[in-house]
């Protein structure tokens, strides 16, 4: 997911630092970023808060 990344480099976040505020392991949230894995929307929720967006945007 480009755009994720996009957000997450965009605030100045490293991986492990957005995944440690989201309440998940950095290899988990890195397969969100790859597209490895679905993200769900409750995970999406938690990244938009933290990064200050709408969740919905990720999906985009």
């Amino acid at each position: 997911m480009q755009r994720l990344t996009d957000e997450r480099v965009s605030k100045g976040f490293t991986k492990r630092e957005l995944a440690k505020l989201i309440g998940i392991k950095e290899a988990r949230y890195g397969h969100y970023e790859n597209g490895k894995r679905k993200l769900p929307v409750e995970i999406a929720k938690r990244i938009g808060e933290v990064l200050e967006i709408d969740w919905k945007d990720l999906y985009d």
